[in-house]
């Protein structure tokens, strides 16, 4: 699906939401999902810092902008 929403112009690519997450919270990003919550397609990220700490980043996948990070 991931692939399909991208092509048809509906989700940015993967590193655009990547950036806007690394831009709000410094790591790397390990994992993710692009999932559809309440109608809004978006990226979940999961992101690791360096000294260990774990953050989760919710990013528009339309917009790629940035919509929560935990």
């Amino acid at each position: 699906e991931a692939r399909d929403a991208i092509r048809s112009k509906r989700a940015v690519p993967l590193a655009a939401a990547a950036r806007a997450a690394r831009a709000a919270w410094d790591g790397e990003v390990i994992d993710y999902k692009l999932c559809r919550v309440s109608g809004l397609l978006t990226y979940n990220l999961t992101l690791l810092s360096d000294d260990g700490r774990v953050a989760r980043a919710r990013v528009d996948a339309g917009t790629g902008k940035l919509l929560a990070v935990k």
